[in-house]
């Protein structure tokens, strides 16, 4: 139940973002969350969070719900990996 709870609270914020961006013209909520879904995330442990290859559309919709990112780039320019900037790391597996 406080997962649910805790769901619901980021759904509402995910609604008032997407509300205040006009995300909702271009995209329904569940729309959004299926493209951002599709992107691959992992941490090794001792570094830090790493994302898989992200496309530019949704590259664009992370800068839209202002999620800091560092993009890394291969030799040929294309984006391959981003990194996201957090202040907190993932829990080590035990």
């Amino acid at each position: 139940m406080f997962v649910e709870f805790v769901a619901l609270i980021f759904l509402s914020d995910l609604k008032k973002v997407m509300q205040e961006k006009k995300l909702f013209q271009r995209y329904t909520m569940q729309g959004l969350l299926d493209e951002l879904d599709v992107i691959e995330c992992y941490q090794r442990p001792g570094h830090d969070l790493q994302f898989g290859e992200i496309k530019k559309r949704q590259l664009e919709l992370y800068t839209a719900l202002d999620v800091p990112l560092q993009p890394r780039y291969n030799l040929a320019g294309n984006l391959v990996v981003c990194k996201i900037k957090r202040k907190h790391s993932l829990p080590e597996p035990m």
